[in-house]
């Protein structure tokens, strides 16, 4: 069946925030935490069952684990030595608590920082998970709305799939969250248009396409032109992509881990030079209209890297 029918189960999760007076336009920032962590177990589950009918054996787990580690997609213990997950956590409202704390330490580093488990208040919060999780506590919701998201099994579906419907939910973020200046999302039809002027200007061969998205959000933009020339026009690809909003950039790297030869770096493509070695074949973007960038004006006329002409830097 499409992914796209698990598209009411994800907004049904919407409805206990509405009832605990949880503004709508604050949905994206309530939801997208917990989106991750269904993208983020589906995934593991999803891997640990290939490598298992691939031939490895569990039943050595220690040699197992180790093995799974260097796929380099994230890891849980819960999730691949003690084979829980989320759903298995929620069958107990009185233990929540504490296996729900010890489910979200058991990731590994890089997962708990996208995540933002357990962040200190001089550090970057990401998807700011232990936060959100305590403002459901004290709206009494919170075992109740990982209930919910826990029902949601993604498992069977592969990477373009879940995108799918990760661009659903994305564009009706950005519907309901539209006073934020920059924050655009971009339809699947200009994604096809792109992807199609794209293939006129590329030579017909079987060599890498490496495509750059310097604004590249949660990564839909990015993503989206990538599955479509891999399925469309059989060509291999590497994708690069930068955003400085520390949700979006959290899900785009979280969604990197799961696609080969993907790299997203999080700064502010005006002021970072995190690809400046780079040279591209295709950059594609949705640039943040609305957000003034004078602020950095001083560091871009002071640009030494010649990124900016000097007419760009006389606007």
């Amino acid at each position: 069946m499409s992914i796209l029918k698990h598209e009411s189960d994800v907004w049904a999760t919407a409805d206990l925030l509405r009832g605990a007076g949880i503004k709508t336009s604050d949905f994206p920032k309530f939801m997208m935490p917990f989106f991750a962590l269904l993208m983020v177990e589906s995934r593991l589950l999803r891997e640990s069952r290939r490598m298992v009918e691939d031939g490895e054996n569990k039943d050595s787990i220690d040699d197992f684990v180790e093995i799974f580690q260097l796929e380099g997609l994230g890891y849980n213990d819960f999730i691949i030595r003690d084979e829980k997950s989320l759903k298995d956590i929620c069958k107990n409202d009185k233990t929540f608590d504490i296996d729900f704390q010890a489910y979200l330490k058991s990731f590994d580093l890089e997962t708990r920082n996208l995540l933002g488990v357990d962040k200190g208040a001089e550090e970057e919060k990401y998807l700011n998970i232990s936060g959100i999780s305590g403002l459901l506590k004290k709206k009494r919701i919170l075992f109740e709305t990982v209930k919910t998201w826990s029902e949601i099994d993604l498992t069977s579906y592969d990477n373009s799939e879940i995108t799918t419907l990760e661009e659903h939910i994305k564009r009706k973020w950005a519907d309901i969250s539209a006073e934020t200046a920059g924050e655009q999302y971009t339809p699947d039809d200009i994604i096809s248009l792109i992807t199609e002027l794209i293939a006129t200007r590329i030579e017909d061969n079987e060599q890498f396409l490496t495509i750059y998205d310097p604004t590249c959000g949660g990564g839909n933009l990015l993503f989206g032109v990538e599955d479509k020339i891999n399925k469309e026009f059989n060509r291999p690809t590497s994708t690069f992509g930068e955003d400085w909003n520390d949700s979006l950039y959290a899900l785009a790297k979280i969604e990197s881990r799961f696609r080969q030869d993907s790299t997203i770096k999080h700064g502010n493509t005006l002021t970072d030079i995190n690809f400046i070695e780079k040279r591209f074949d295709v950059i594609v973007a949705n640039p943040p209209y609305g957000v003034d960038w004078k602020g950095f004006k001083k560091d871009i006329e002071n640009d030494t890297t010649e990124r900016f002409n000097e007419q760009v830097k006389r606007l």
